[in-house]
């Protein structure tokens, strides 16, 4: 992971807003999900924080192989604090859909 110099202060929240990922051939929201295959958010380098919601329920990991995971019921928004965080791994719980995420950049 490379170090990010601004994640020694403390950050209220970022001041752009970017609604693709990091990686060079950018994902975009909304991002279709389903229940096998898992989606990978490369977090940019300039991300402090992540908000992201579905369309269905998302099981949301740091973990590429998902063997451990959290599960974010449909329609319900959260915010994550990533600034430390190189990739985010989601797909859908039991059913397919739409994740949307909003990554917050400084």
């Amino acid at each position: 992971m490379a170090f990010r110099p601004y994640n020694s202060g403390v950050w209220e929240g970022g001041n752009k807003i970017a609604t693709v990922d990091g990686a060079s051939s950018p994902v975009s929201s909304p991002l279709a999900v389903d229940t096998t295959t898992i989606k990978t958010l490369t977090v940019p380098t300039n991300a402090v924080s992540l908000v992201i919601s579905g369309s269905v329920a998302l099981r949301i990991s740091e973990d590429d192989d998902m063997n451990s995971y959290f599960v974010l019921p449909a329609d319900t928004p959260l915010h994550l604090d990533i600034a430390n965080e190189d990739y985010i791994y989601v797909r859908g719980d039991s059913a397919s859909g739409n994740c949307y995420f909003v990554f917050q950049l400084i």
